[in-house]
Order: C-alpha cells, then structure tokens, then sequence
C-alpha cells in the first residue's frame, strides 16, 4: 500500500547502516584468529562451547582421521558463524534431547574441509528465510549472518532436511582460509 512505499527509503537506508555495521565487524574480527592447532583441537573447542551453552543436548564428535591432525587457525567471525550453527541444532533439538546432534569433520575433496552438523530437531527453516525464529528471542537472522560470514571465506553453507526429521548443516571451506597467518 501507500503507507508502506512512504517507508521504503527509510527501510533502505537502515539496511545500509546495518550492512556498513556487519562489514566493520568483520574487517575487525577478519584481523583476530585462532592460534594454530590441529583440526581435532579446534573442533574440541567448538564442541566444548556448544556443550557449555546447551548442557541439556548431547553432541557427539567425529573427526576424520585423515584430517584431525590438520593445522588450522581460524577467524573469530568464522567460529562465531560455527558456533551459532551448533548452537541453531542445539535449539532444535531441545524438544527431542535423547537424540542429540553430531558434528562431524572430514575432508571434501582435496582442498576443503566439511564439517556436518547433523539434528533431530521438528523444524526444517528452508535457507534463504529471513525474520523467522522459533527461538524465544530469536530474529531470524542468525543462519542469514552465518552464511555470510562462511561466503565471506570461500565457504558456502547446505541444508537440507533428514529423513527422519532434522536438519543436515554441511559447511564447506577451503583450507586456504583456515590457515595460519605467516
């Protein structure tokens, strides 16, 4: 109607401030990385701060042993954006606690690594939808931010509903962008 074409330019203009904000973020968060340890440690630590923000949730842990010695360093935008998608299983899983989520590290040809999280949550959130949240608090805008965050490193994001209900997260990036800075 009307009244909402008057607000548009408005609408437009926050959104610029909103992405002018994300962009500083991650330029500042681009700079800060991980020291240097093998994949296996890295992952530890992603499974130990999912654990800490969802005791209820059991998450089991699975590292390829082809890569698990792998030395990586890893942005801290690049692990918040992996942490709100453990943490995204996590909430899904929470009506169905006995079955858990599984995060699962392997290799995706020979230059990326995969990491799948895998949850037995009720809902499947098609990507690409933005403001919808079943989360108390939630905006529905963190798995729109996280996957920005992973195209920002080369990586790219898949969901896909599983059999049985649940959500497959399979997240892709180069090992290029997981190396340590020289």
């Amino acid at each position: 109607g009307a009244a909402l074409q008057d607000d548009l330019p408005a609408l437009a203009s926050q959104l610029d401030c909103a992405r002018a904000a994300v962009r500083q973020l991650v330029d500042a968060a681009q700079t800060t990385r991980s020291p240097a340890q093998p994949l296996a440690a890295a992952i530890d630590s992603l499974a130990e701060r999912a654990a800490l923000l969802r005791p209820a949730v059991p998450l089991s842990v699975s590292v390829d042993a082809q890569v698990a010695s792998r030395s990586v360093s890893v942005s801290s935008v690049l692990l918040a954006s992996l942490d709100n998608l453990l943490d995204n299983a996590a909430a899904a899983s929470v009506a169905r606690p006995d079955a858990g989520i599984t995060l699962m590290a392997e290799a995706h040809g020979d230059d990326r690594l995969q990491l799948r999280i895998l949850d037995r949550g009720s809902s499947f959130v098609p990507p690409g939808t933005l403001g919808i949240s079943d989360k108390r608090d939630g905006l529905g805008w963190g798995l729109a931010l996280a996957n920005a965050m992973l195209e920002l490193h080369g990586g790219e994001l898949h969901q896909r509903p599983r059999e049985g209900g649940g959500t497959e997260s399979s997240v892709r990036l180069p090992w290029s962008t997981l190396k340590a800075a020289v």
